[in-house]
């Protein structure tokens, strides 16, 4: 009994003999010259052991005497660096066990190029990890950092790195190394390489070293991002020292496009898995994430964290602070709480780059995603203040302030006070009427198919020129803040940007001269302002004969022709005053199906007449003497059938005949045939359009929109009416492209009209399924009870939509 009472305290005295107090840290550098270094340090130590107190943030503290940084390319006789490291508190955490220091040294080096490590000079047990799950219990540590004065370069580091971070069972945790270079380096990381003598020397298998990965754990490092992705994956078992994991990695930093490392420095860390639960931790929010300042400004942000309604924790228990030398935070509303709140200050004398960490652990020890911020001490008066908005000058731009347009220009342009860009998000050139406030037209900015920018005078936005603005009206151009920007780079933000401010002024457009009409003694001259025409090309206008075209000398279209060309209409206005027309018009596309028909608007549509006093063909005939007497022969005649119109598809209201029906393009025009023997059958056999007043050209055609008994428009329907005597179609509205002095339109159908009881009637034959069938049409003859007849309409082309 006595042996193994004495067995059981050896093992205890050992078991106590071990300092498992170590929580990871990194070591960095900057170069003073060839031979002189200035090395940096942080270093995280378990708070409740002891061996490492934090009396509160500024305490000082020296390393133990065990542990060393030494140069391990030096001789034997030169490999101390320095033994006891000086080591001040920046942070501690009660809820995270543990203290961060931090601490640095100048060396003389004794080679240009040398590899330190900061270790245990002596065994591991002396100072080791704490217990961890992926590589058990008293593993060595060493930090190893490569460093090179032969070369411009300072280290790239860790500076906001937490020594702990917490993730639940079955939750995964993303950590942002916050790896920079203060040289603006490439910056990458990766997990130490024990291939590269990176490992601690432990005689005992495992060394902290390598992905960190072990079952239930799954590690994975972004090198080109620092970024490490933990996933705490299978069932939670009860840990006897807690679930520890170590996670070991190296920083290194590049040449852009290089793969070989200038320089390369350590930072470890933990990772603990906790018991499952909500993966949402409380939620910490930085005032000012990131700001340039000069030297000796103060500088404060308000930071705050919240339990969000996913957690399932009570309060925010403790927050954690990692902060650069010189920052301070006061605890406006201090912890514990649903939300708590501080205030950060911060003030130097010296340039750099300064970063720093918050985290908020709850009440279950759940930690949530800690968030970094960064501040830029510098005396660049560019980065600290952005260049001024751009301006619009609105007497340079065109149209200019207080303007009269020249309608002739096809775009118009924003003239800026300096070089611009384009935005990425939408701002609006708007063109405004100054009396009814109605919107002619937007531009917007940010789409390169509306506004230009051009690379040939960067300090312009130019754009086309709206249509259709009517002569003699003053209107607005109201050009949006944010219309350019200024891109400029800042340390927040690589690609900065300043708005242009916004900008409106009045322009106004000149009214145009009155179109002239000269009537000579042989011919017509028109003067047409092209502001009239739209602007049309003259190859798109012509006068009532196609062939006749127009002249274009810049602003006005020229017309002329004789007063008996081009399809002019003559007629007499009284007894000695004779009116000859012309039109000038445009042609509107075409329809799909024919090619003499058309379903959308003209543009242009001007009549030009001339009141010709004396005019001997219209006032002077004569009658000469046939030596025949004229004889005269009258008969009447009742037509079997006949062609209406209807206001709509219920056949209710009948257009009545005489009566021109004015239609638009939206409209339909219901036909019907009808036979005058309600004891008849009728059928259509064919109907075609032609324009009332001809231009007595060889351009006149018939448009034939029902050929034996079947549609040739797409827009033809058929319906049925209930009765024999009564055939229904419908057909959207045209108009022909080609007329005389109007858009009127004749409709002639030719009807057949049958004995209702002859089942093999050429009317049967149109009316029945078969009827679009050419063949069984050519087959069958009508007979000789079958009359046909002849049935006329006029359709009346409303023409505002013609114009």
């Amino acid at each position: 009994m006595h042996l193994v009472g004495l067995l059981l305290l050896v093992c205890a005295l050992s078991q106590s003999a071990q300092a498992l107090h170590y929580r990871g840290g990194t070591f960095y550098w900057e170069k003073i010259n060839n031979r002189k270094v200035e090395i940096s340090w942080r270093l995280s130590f378990k708070k409740s052991e002891g061996t490492y107190p934090c009396e509160s943030v500024g305490s000082q503290i020296l390393a133990e005497e065990m542990n060393m940084l030494k140069c391990k390319t030096c001789s034997v006789y030169d490999q101390e660096i320095i033994k006891r490291l000086p080591l001040t508190c920046i942070a501690t955490s009660s809820e995270n066990d543990w203290n961060l220091f931090e601490g640095s040294y100048t060396y003389e080096a004794k080679s240009g190029k040398f590899t330190m490590s900061y270790e245990t000079d002596g065994p591991c047990t002396w100072s080791s990890w704490l217990y961890l799950q992926n590589f058990s219990s008293g593993r060595c540590w060493n930090l190893l950092s490569h460093v090179d004065l032969s070369i411009e370069n300072n280290s790239p580091r860790v500076t906001a790195g937490l020594p702990l971070y917490r993730v639940r069972q079955g939750c995964e945790l993303l950590i942002d190394l916050k790896a920079s270079d203060p040289d603006g380096d490439t910056v990458r990381c990766r997990w130490a390489d024990p291939v590269k003598q990176e490992c601690p020397d432990d005689a005992n298998e495992p060394r902290v070293c390598g992905d960190p990965s072990k079952d239930p754990a799954k590690a994975e490092i972004y090198e080109d991002r620092c970024l490490v992705r933990f996933q705490a994956e299978g069932d939670y078992v009860i840990p006897v020292e807690g679930h520890y994991y170590g996670v070991s990695v190296m920083v290194e930093d590049f040449d852009e496009g290089s793969t070989k490392p200038k320089s390369t420095v350590p930072y470890q860390f933990l990772i603990q898995v906790t018991e499952p639960g909500s993966c949402i931790g409380p939620e910490v929010s930085l005032g000012n994430p990131c700001s340039s300042i000069k030297p000796g400004t103060q500088w404060e942000s308000t930071i705050s964290a919240k339990l969000p309604e996913e957690s399932d924790g009570n309060r925010v228990e403790e927050m954690t602070y990692i902060l650069p030398k010189g920052m301070t935070y006061t605890e406006d509303i201090p912890p514990p709480g649903r939300f708590v709140q501080s205030t950060l200050s911060f003030q130097t004398t010296k340039l750099g780059i300064y970063e720093y960490t918050i985290t908020a652990t709850d009440d279950f020890g759940l930690q949530g995603k800690s968030v970094s911020g960064k501040i830029e001490v510098t005396d660049d008066e560019t980065v600290i203040k952005p260049p001024p908005h751009p301006q619009v000058l609105n007497d340079e731009s065109y149209p200019a302030s207080n303007s009269q347009l020249d309608e002739t220009r096809e775009y118009w342009f924003i003239q800026f006070d300096g070089p611009v860009s384009r935005p990425e998000k939408s701002a609006y050139i708007t063109v405004l009427d100054n009396r009814f406030r109605k919107t002619y037209a937007t531009y917007d900015s940010a789409n390169p198919d509306e506004v230009e920018f051009p690379a040939d005078n960067p300090t312009i936005a130019r754009y086309k020129a709206p249509k259709n603005l009517q002569p003699g009206q003053t209107y607005a151009l109201q050009i949006e803040e944010g219309l350019s920007v200024v891109k400029y780079s800042t340390f927040c933000e690589l690609a900065a940007v300043v708005n242009s401010d916004t900008s409106a002024y009045p322009f106004s457009i000149p009214t145009p001269p009155e179109p002239t009409v000269e009537c000579d003694q042989s011919e017509i001259t028109a003067s047409v302002p092209k502001s009239y025409a739209n602007d049309k090309s003259v190859n798109k206008l012509h006068l009532i004969d196609p062939r006749c075209k127009s002249n274009d000398n810049g602003t006005h279209l020229i017309i002329k022709f004789a007063y008996d060309s081009c399809g002019t209409y003559i007629k007499k206005k009284s007894s000695d005053i004779t009116r000859f027309i012309n039109i000038l018009r445009d042609d509107p596309e075409p329809y799909q199906t024919s090619k003499l028909i058309t379903r959308e608007k003209r543009k242009v549509n001007i009549k030009i007449i001339c009141e010709v006093e004396g005019v001997g063909i219209a006032n002077v005939y004569f009658n000469p003497d046939t030596s025949v007497e004229s004889s005269k022969f009258l008969s009447k005649t009742r037509l079997e059938s006949m062609l209406e119109l209807y206001e709509d598809n219920g056949y209710n209201d009948k257009v009545e005949y005489g009566t021109e029906k004015e239609v638009d393009f939206k409209d339909t025009l219901y036909f019907a045939a009808r036979a005058h023997d309600s004891g008849k059958e009728v059928a259509i056999e064919s109907c075609r359009a032609t324009p009332k007043y001809k231009s007595c050209t060889k351009f006149d055609k018939k448009f034939e929109f029902i050929k034996d008994g079947c549609p040739v428009d797409d827009t033809v329907m058929f319906y049925g009416s209930g009765s024999f005597a009564q055939r229904r179609f419908s057909i959207k509205t045209f108009a022909m492209i080609n007329y005389g002095l109007d858009d009127a339109v004749w409709v002639t159908c030719s009807f057949v009209t049958c004995d209702p009881t002859n089942n093999q009637s050429y009317c049967r034959i149109l009316n029945s399924q078969e009827s679009c069938n050419s063949a069984a049409i050519r087959r069958r003859k009508r007979s000789a009870t079958d009359a046909v007849t002849q049935a006329f309409l006029e359709v009346q082309i409303d023409s505002d939509f013609m114009e």
